[in-house]
């Protein structure tokens, strides 16, 4: 076979030419199933990958794109080159599962066993992650919501994806619209979905009772992998349904004071309201401060609770220690995040932190470092001759380090 190389050089080489590609493909089945890959039958894979990363090959035939996916996956079969193939071939099959012809349908048939030997397993297996946004709703009568919902394929072939949307005696559901990637698509338009492609569905819901309860619609993913086994996956959708109304967080930050100074400490309040005409569910919170100027000596930052009702208010002391600022004084923000089923509210407010002078910081130490080495001195001797100049000298101490 090393034969048709003329120069050194294959004839693809020269002509590149569409024709040579079945051929070439056969060529480095053949070589690479006999065992004698080596740097010339890497320079066809090498050819043919580009051949099969070109727009314009998906017209070719379903026999020679499987020949071509069988070449490009001795060589590495878990490649894009090979998903693209393979995502042609399946593109190209009929509603009953055969390709054209009976002759055919037998030579890709033939192939995909030959490329699924060659093929991890592990590789053909789809594997889909899921994502709910928003992950709750708060559902009231009469009032709808839309929830996304997008399966991701991070591995393997899915065919003939299915959406099952569960159902609730308090709730309709129902598919608004979907999309592949960024293409909307009918669910029932969509024969396949291949490594890297994400299915996104947007479900309506609207609750159809004010009965009070909480519960989790799913939202399943089914279909085939590329050998036929069934395959599914389910996430669910948080909701809580509630009487007509809607909840209203108000956030207030109150600081004891505007400023604080540094190693003062003061108390500050966070307070969250209710001010709505429903309840507040897994109503949680978290507390933040920048830059890092102050130190937390109590309260915590983040808190969780179940449900906060209409005018209820819940109230949380912290106590903070001033540090020093990169300048004389420095504003410290301080920041409340609160989320809650349906919603989520922020409240802010700003403390000055201001630095003191180098004496009122260390005086203490100072003073008490110069009693013990003067005293220790004037208690040798008669204290009253040294207590003039000895209040002096502290003066003068005292004067130098706050001008500081």
């Amino acid at each position: 076979m090393f034969r048709i190389r003329v120069n050194g050089t294959w004839p693809w080489d020269t002509e590149n030419d569409d024709d040579w590609i079945e051929p070439a493909s056969y060529l480095v089945v053949a070589l690479t199933e006999s065992g004698k890959y080596n740097e010339s039958v890497h320079e066809v894979i090498r050819w043919l990958r580009e051949k099969v990363n070109s727009e314009k090959n998906q017209s070719l035939s379903v026999t020679t794109i499987a020949i071509l996916a069988w070449a490009l996956a001795t060589e590495d079969p878990t490649s894009q080159s090979v998903t693209r193939a393979l995502s042609w071939i399946i593109d190209s099959q009929e509603g009953e599962g055969s390709w054209n012809s009976v002759e055919e349908t037998g030579f890709v048939t033939f192939f995909l066993h030959r490329i699924a030997g060659s093929v991890p397993i592990s590789s053909l297996r789809p594997s889909v992650d899921i994502e709910v946004s928003p992950h709750s709703i708060l559902a009231v009568k009469g009032v709808s919501s839309v929830v996304n919902v997008t399966f991701a394929l991070s591995g393997g072939f899915m065919l003939d994806p299915k959406v099952q949307i569960g159902s609730s005696q308090l709730l309709a559901a129902s598919l608004v619209r979907s999309y592949v990637n960024e293409t909307k698509m009918s669910l029932n338009d969509i024969r396949r979905l291949c490594p890297g492609e994400s299915l996104k569905i947007s479900v309506k819901i609207t609750a159809i009772s004010d009965q009070e309860a909480s519960l989790s619609l799913p939202v399943i993913l089914s279909g085939a992998d590329f050998f036929g086994n069934p395959v599914s996956w389910s996430s669910g959708i948080s909701i809580r349904v509630t009487k007509k109304g809607f909840p209203e967080i108000k956030v207030t930050i109150l600081p004891e004071k505007g400023e604080v100074e540094e190693g003062e400490y003061i108390p500050l309040y966070l307070q969250i309201e209710n001010i709505g005409t429903a309840p507040a569910f897994s109503l949680n919170y978290s507390l933040s401060f920048y830059p890092e100027i102050v130190e937390i000596k109590s309260g915590s930052l983040n808190l969780s609770i179940d449900k906060l009702n209409p005018g209820d208010k819940l109230i949380s002391a912290f106590v903070l220690k001033g540090l020093e600022p990169r300048d004389e004084s420095e504003l410290l923000s301080i920041e409340a995040e609160v989320e809650y089923v349906g919603g989520k509210t922020e409240g802010k407010a700003g403390v000055l932190v201001k630095r003191i002078s180098f004496w009122e910081k260390y005086s203490n130490d100072i003073l008490g470092a110069v009693l013990g080495a003067v005293l220790g001195f004037v208690f040798t001797v008669p204290a009253s001759k040294y207590f003039k100049p000895f209040k002096k000298l502290l003066n003068i101490i005292r004067q130098f380090l706050t001008k500081r």
